[in-house]
């Protein structure tokens, strides 16, 4: 860590009395993404891992447990901050794994088109500061860039992720210098991912810093440099971790290691999903999943490979508490200029954990050989900026507590995250509204945060169109009505939320769900039918117990599908191996 940074940071804040911020009547939002952060990671869904301050987020506020987001980030960023479905702001797929087919299709753009407005560009419009620090991963072209898309401060990088010591990308890049050397035989060299700031590309202003800790101190600084405006902020921290490459510094994960060498994935996969039926969080009468087809017995690994698939996973835990750490780093210093009872702060997970072995086989061929070659990944080397790693399936199964699959997956793995609200001070407990720690196992859904985002500022949706254009309109719903206590759920039994991804599709109504996963990606290419509330990790096949509403729900879903102009996908089609 660069100390004279944090040594600047905390002068900020320690200096920062309250202000012109108290003045104001609407209250500022916090917006907090954790990259590939499994549902079971954070120590309030049942992890061992140490993460107090999000502990205090959830004793503070309220805590859900039946949250999904999308199996993949840049398309859970776009409803997210739209509202609107994927398939309607052109994340339809994510530019890292395209279909063929739906190459040029209408939805399947690969970045957030205008036909999306986002809560960003809404509040700016109505007297809202508007600040973004980390990873957009929405549109890498002029146009597209955060500063286009609502954001008065931006900074960051553009891509879904980069080496978190020295910014390196962690891919190899997509340009004429790779194609030259693949046409050559060659192996194309490590880039650097560009860092942006307002929309035009700059030197890294954190060189040497770990990454989410730059994008930490930038936010603090953006939201410090209009502390006597008197209006209201809304700031979007997209951290860069715990997604791939597993790097951190050793004081973070040191003390680790030797607890996930001895205990491995399938103990830790057992004893958080004990931990999470002990806390409630899942049903003490659910079962867990089975062992998927790409994951194999910690048993049957040599001592060697223990060793060095243990330390993975301890790296990847010592980034989750880091990011615990620096966001106790933001409320400390909204505490000290007298704006944390002010400020709603949301956190939540993008997607599942990452199951994608870089270095083994469910990767593509360049990438692996790429990885291979510029990187030291021995045991010893693991964690450092020349090494590059990521979780695996076994570890993300793990990760996820004992759902099905992970991450890529429309399973419960793949896209049941945390979410955590904490309103502003005198929200919760009053009247008829929910009390402070409350614990939920209401359904939710990433879409209706756009919504609840604008709700908490009073601001009116786009509709279906904006300063002269048509947009997709917002189809979320709100969670205020819930929190308050003026509804009893977050959405009512007969609506019907739908999704699909890499031909892979789910439809959300009331208890239930149906899903297909293609055989490509390990499933069957059947629908299935699940009680996710009771059996969030969908072992018991519903499908034939309730043939008239399996139907239903299948006529909704396939209504869906032919209103978003959803592209067939070939069944034995696999994202992962198609990676580029």
């Amino acid at each position: 860590m660069n100390n004279s940074k944090t040594i600047l940071c905390t002068a900020i804040a320690a200096s920062c009395a309250p202000n012109a911020f108290a003045a104001q009547e609407k209250p500022n939002i916090l917006l907090i993404v954790g990259d590939d952060v499994g549902f079971a990671d954070t120590q309030p869904y049942g992890s061992e891992v140490s993460t107090p301050n999000l502990m205090q987020l959830a004793e503070e506020g309220v805590k859900f447990t039946n949250f999904h987001a999308s199996p993949t980030s840049s398309v859970t960023r776009s409803m997210m901050l739209t509202g609107a479905n994927s398939h309607e702001v052109g994340l339809g797929t994510f530019d890292y794994a395209v279909y063929p087919p739906a190459i040029g299709k209408p939805g399947y753009e690969g970045y957030l088109t205008k036909d999306g407005v986002t809560v960003a560009t809404l509040l700016r419009d109505n007297g809202y500061h508007t600040y973004l620090s980390g990873k957009w991963h929405l549109g890498h072209d002029d146009g597209f860039l955060p500063d286009d898309r609502g954001f008065e401060q931006s900074y960051g990088i553009l891509a879904g992720g980069s080496n978190h010591f020295n910014r390196d990308m962690m891919f190899p890049a997509k340009n004429e210098a790779t194609a030259n050397a693949l046409q050559k035989g060659e192996m194309p060299g490590v880039e650097v991912e560009p860092t942006y700031q307002n929309g035009q590309q700059v030197k890294d202003k954190y060189p040497g810093e770990y990454s989410d800790q730059g994008y930490t101190e930038e936010l603090i600084s953006m939201i410090d440099s209009n502390k006597d405006s008197g209006k209201p902020f809304f700031a979007y921290l997209p951290f860069t971790a715990i997604h791939l490459p597993l790097q951190a510094p050793k004081a973070s994960f040191e003390d680790k290691i030797a607890y996930y060498v001895e205990h491995g994935w399938d103990s830790v996969r057992e004893d958080r999903f004990k931990r999470m039926q002990q806390m409630g969080v899942i049903p003490k009468s659910a079962t867990m999943s089975d062992r998927n087809a790409l994951s194999r017995p910690w048993d049957d690994l040599s001592d060697e490979q223990k060793q060095w698939y243990g330390k993975k996973m301890a790296i990847a835990m010592g980034m989750m508490e880091l990011q615990d750490q620096q966001i106790g780093q933001v409320t400390d210093y909204l505490k000290k200029i007298g704006e944390y009872d002010n400020t709603y702060i949301i956190y939540l997970a993008d997607n599942g954990p990452e199951a994608t072995d870089i270095t083994g086989k469910n990767v593509s061929d360049l990438i692996r050989t790429w990885t291979d070659y510029h990187f030291d990944n021995s045991t010893e080397n693991l964690g450092n900026a020349d090494s590059s790693v990521s979780l695996g399936p076994e570890w993300a199964s793990a990760s996820t507590g004992g759902l099905s699959w992970f991450k890529a997956y429309t399973a419960e793995g793949g896209v049941r995250v945390p979410l955590i609200i904490k309103p502003a001070k005198g929200v919760l407990g009053e009247k008829e509204s929910l009390d402070a720690g409350t614990q939920t196992n209401e359904l939710a859904q990433v879409k209706d945060l756009a919504a609840t985002i604008l709700d908490v500022a009073d601001v009116e949706p786009a509709g279906s169109e904006y300063k002269g254009r048509k947009v997709a309109p917002m189809s979320g719903q709100s969670i205020m009505p819930y929190l308050n206590g003026e509804q009893d759920t977050v959405h009512s039994q007969d609506n019907a939320i739908a999704f699909e991804l890499f031909g892979s599709g789910i439809l959300l109504q009331g208890d239930f769900k149906i899903i297909r996963i293609s055989k490509g990606m390990g499933g069957d290419s059947e629908w299935h039918m699940y009680n996710t509330k009771l059996d969030p990790a969908e072992m018991i096949d519903l499908k034939h117990q309730r043939p008239e509403q399996f139907q239903q729900m299948l006529s909704a879903y396939k209504e869906y599908e032919k209103t978003m102009g959803i592209v067939p996908v070939d069944e034995q089609w696999n994202p992962f191996e198609n990676v580029k």
